[in-house]
């Protein structure tokens, strides 16, 4: 960080966030799993989060003195920033102290949902049944099951067959696991879970960040720098590229060939299917 200029610092925390985006995204597709692949994903997801949130806060809160010993010069007043595209000062109060409040918020994000995290797993972990215990069945639900649920759970096998709908499919009713629960319920919220079609929101939000990269360059006159490719630049271009990518597949795949597609979707069915049939006996 030290041979970091605070242009430098400013350019690499806008591309962070521009991978921070698509990256963010398809951890959230993998939330629901607790395999190998999900995991590295969930993982670098989190590490990459409080990085990028650590790296910003002190960035910005040493914005009027960062990297001078790096480019030898007296303060950092000539360096600019761009918002919407009108330049403005790095060092103005009112931009520090934004710039802080969102990487902070970004931060306190993150942890909140490593801290769920940890808590979901070790509550999960705490409710597994035990050998002693007598296995789970329609007849015999978890005690922790909400009422509407377990009566759900309990109908009589005919009552399911004149629906149309199976005895497999009515066990989908009641929780996977309590680590699947805590992860679609309280983690998902705080991750403000949403489909891949809703996703495209964050679209005019990327293009908007990558136009901005290139005005921060334009009005900082380095141009003639940033045409010539080094190491540095190639390297963060093809990591974006590989974020943005897996992105796109993801949401392509979503519902179709994917593993957790498929979860996700059938989970949403089930439930759809389950509410319909509950409606349909309240107003019997």
């Amino acid at each position: 960080m030290h041979n970091l200029s605070l242009l430098d610092a400013l350019i690499v925390s806008t591309l962070c966030t521009i991978a921070t985006i698509p990256g963010n995204s398809l951890a959230v597709f993998h939330w629901p799993l607790d395999d190998i692949a999900a995991r590295s994903v969930q993982t670098a997801f989190l590490l990459h989060n409080i990085a990028l949130g650590i790296f910003g806060i002190i960035v910005w809160a040493r914005v009027s003195s960062f990297g001078l010993d790096m480019t030898k010069c007296e303060d950092n007043h000539g360096v600019m920033f761009v918002i919407f595209g009108k330049s403005i000062r790095a060092t103005n109060p009112a931009l520090r102290i934004l710039a802080i409040m969102l990487f902070g918020f970004l931060l306190v994000y993150t942890l909140l949902v490593v801290a769920l995290k940890v808590y979901g797993k070790v509550t999960s972990k705490s409710r597994r049944p035990t050998s002693g215990h007598a296995p789970l069945s329609s007849a015999n639900p978890p005690p922790d099951m909400p009422v509407l649920v377990r009566e759900v759970s309990m109908m009589k096998k005919e009552n399911s067959t004149s629906m149309g709908e199976s005895t497999v499919e009515m066990e989908m009713v009641r929780r996977p696991s309590a680590s699947l629960t805590h992860h679609r319920g309280v983690i998902q919220s705080c991750l403000a879970f949403v489909t891949p079609q809703q996703l495209i929101v964050t679209i005019p939000y990327l293009i908007y960040l990558i136009i901005t990269t290139e005005q921060i360059l334009l009005r900082n006159h380095l141009q003639d720098q940033s045409n010539q490719w080094t190491l540095g630049q190639t390297i963060a271009m093809l990591m974006i590229i590989s974020v943005m990518t897996d992105f796109v597949l993801a949401t392509r795949e979503y519902g179709g060939e994917r593993r957790f597609g498929d979860i996700i979707k059938e989970e949403v069915d089930h439930v759809r299917r389950r509410m319909h049939r509950v409606v349909a006996m309240v107003t019997r």
